[in-house]
């Protein structure tokens, strides 16, 4: 992988652009484009369909990059139920691509009197021959299975709250239920209400588990169509590489307040095998109509410094309709379960014994800050007849705006033409490697040193690096809002022959680090072994050691300190998903790195608080 080309990636980011150096050690040149069509299967297509009552063919469609010609691409398929071949469909041979079109159709026939209902019927889907893209998929598995359901029924309004695009609504909601599971429910928002196509939500009452299918919005984010899903199908059905197993029941429903909360993704299909989307911090919330409303709502509104110099973080609380009286409290730390639990019930002795502050409107609280870090708020709302409610919980991180971020650091700097001048360091993204992208994404970055450690580094900010005029940022890429606080990779290198990553920030939810040491060489790279840097997963309860993904397969050299523009690396990506690495918490030079925290009951997104 030379750094001196502009990499196409086909995974879960978009393409980079360029950085402009500020001097002319690196150039950057465009990649060599592929002339071919570069067919290939939408990431977006669904794996798993459900058949209408008396439908004959499902429809797949194949795309590609040129499309000039006519060109036709041979299909292989086989179909199997249960494990066994079956011969009640038919596929098309080929795909057909009229000139200048870009998508090709497969249909899959069957005679809908020979589908036996909730079968699952399985059809493998090739591409195949010289026209086919080597970033995209060629081969697709779809699901077909007729369940049928009762008629669709108006439910009411449902209000919904959506994170992505930051609205509440209430609309009207129609549902219906499956006529061979009974715990099977399904909600639909007509088209032009949340968004400008329907939006289809399915609940298992017994388990309470949320779904949501893949589905195209009709919104916009730029060019392309907004998708959505819950995060574990999105994990499970879109983005392989991504882990599922901290997705798997996020997504629920609360039967006693009739409230759905969603762990969503949004996400836009790039073409060529490329998908863009928010990233898995984003919450929605569906209040189904019929139930006591005791939702508590917070909100960072921001921050302010008064005259005196005093700091406070402006927290705003919405109150449900049903809610009498609710108490307020905020806590320093991201307090655990445990921890909660017993707030919960200091709070509730407090009410009992009339000596708990109590509010009965909704209303902004100024708290005065002191100390940069995360703060817990918990809040216990309480109906007409004096019953306290389930309580709500609010994590965030507070940084101090009256403080001088670069105490203690000085940049790295070179001498440039008898001038000193900062030093601009390639960046290579292995953490992400292997995970989100196929190979180390680079760029430039800005690196400083601790004045009181020689060889203590923190690199300023990477994951807010501006890639285009516009002000999109690799956080912006990788899905994660990267640009609000002051979040630094530190890595300790006072020992040159064992330089650590310690686990430091790049957002509110993301973290990396090293869970093996790895080289200072030469004075200016520092230099990890394979599968040794990755993303943060948090800590093992029975060890107490950090866990890790670490997917790149290579050794890598993360920060160079001079680069050259004939340094290249060539490396590869494991094709299985890859364990969990572990380390021990060390003990950092800094006090707090802003680790991010597991956020429970999420009332909105959490944000570090904005510069004044």
């Amino acid at each position: 992988m030379k750094f001196n080309k502009i990499l196409a990636l086909p995974a879960l980011a978009l393409t980079m652009w360029g950085l402009g150096a500020c001097t002319d050690e690196v150039k950057y040149d465009p990649a060599e484009q592929l002339s071919t069509p570069q067919v290939y299967f939408p990431t977006t297509t669904p794996s798993a369909v459900d058949i209408e009552e008396n439908q004959t063919s499902v429809t797949v469609n194949v795309e590609r990059v040129n499309t000039s010609g006519a060109i036709t691409v041979p299909v292989t398929a086989t179909a199997t139920v249960g494990g066994e071949a079956t011969d009640i469909f038919t596929v098309s041979s080929v795909a057909a691509f009229a000139d200048g079109s870009a998508t090709a159709p497969i249909s899959i026939d069957f005679d809908f009197s020979k589908i036996q209902q909730e079968t699952k019927y399985t059809i493998s889907l090739a591409i195949e021959g010289a026209d086919l893209t080597p970033y995209g998929k060629s081969q697709q598995t779809i699901t077909l299975q007729y369940a049928p359901w009762t008629a669709w029924t108006k439910a009411g309004e449902a209000v919904y709250t959506c994170s992505a695009f930051g609205f509440t609504e209430s609309q009207p909601v129609m549902t219906r239920t499956s006529l061979v599971n009974p715990d099977l429910q399904e909600f639909k928002f007509a088209a032009g209400t949340l968004f400008p196509k329907e939006i289809l939500v399915q609940l298992n009452k017994k388990t309470n588990i949320v779904t949501v299918p893949r589905q195209a919005t009709g919104a916009k984010n730029g060019e392309y169509e907004v998708q959505i899903c819950d995060l574990y199908t999105f994990t499970t059905q879109v983005a392989g590489r991504l882990d599922s197993t901290p997705y798997e029941k996020t997504s629920r429903f609360d039967q006693a307040t009739g409230l759905m909360t969603i762990n969503m993704a949004y996400f836009w299909d790039k073409g060529a095998g490329q998908l863009g989307w928010t990233g898995p911090d984003g919450f929605d919330y569906m209040q189904l109509p019929g139930y006591p409303d005791y939702e508590m709502m917070v909100s960072n509104d921001g921050s302010f410094v008064s005259e005196d110099s005093k700091e406070y973080a402006i927290l705003n609380v919405v109150k449900g309709a049903d809610v009498a009286n609710y108490a307020f409290r905020i806590y320093p730390g991201a307090l655990g379960n445990a921890d909660i639990a017993q707030k919960v019930a200091d709070i509730k002795a407090a009410i009992a014994a009339d000596t708990e502050s109590l509010y009965s409107a909704g209303r902004s609280f100024e708290i005065q800050m002191t100390t940069t870090g995360y703060y817990t708020v918990v809040i216990l709302p309480v109906n007409a007849a004096g019953e306290a409610q389930t309580e709500y919980v609010y994590t965030f991180r507070y940084e101090m705006q009256t403080v001088d971020w670069n105490a203690g650091w000085k940049t790295v700097t070179k001498v440039v033409d008898d001038q000193e001048v900062p030093v601009q360091a390639l960046y290579s993204d292995a953490f992400f490697a292997g995970l989100i992208t196929r190979q180390p994404m680079q760029w430039f970055v800005t690196v400083q040193e601790s004045i009181k450690y020689p060889g203590y580094y923190r690199i300023v900010k990477p994951y807010a690096t501006e890639l285009d005029e516009d002000g999109t940022t690799v956080g912006d890429y990788y899905g994660y809002p990267c640009d609000r606080g002051h979040f630094y990779v530190y890595i300790d290198a006072t020992d040159p022959d064992n330089v650590v990553v310690e686990p430091s920030s790049i957002s509110m939810g993301f973290a990396v680090g090293s869970a093996k040491s790895g080289k200072l060489v030469d004075g200016t790279k520092f230099v990890f072994p394979a599968q040794s840097v990755g993303i943060y997963n948090g800590v093992d309860p029975a060890t107490g050691e950090y866990l890790w993904r670490c997917a790149w397969n290579e050794e890598c050299a993360i920060l160079d300190l001079d680069p050259k523009a004939d340094d290249e690396e060539e490396a590869s990506v494991s094709s299985v998903k890859v364990p969990y690495a572990v380390s021990a918490k060390p003990a950092a030079k800094v006090a707090d790195h802003g680790m991010p925290v597991k956020v429970r009951k999420p009332m909105s997104k959490t944000y570090t608080v904005k510069a004044l």
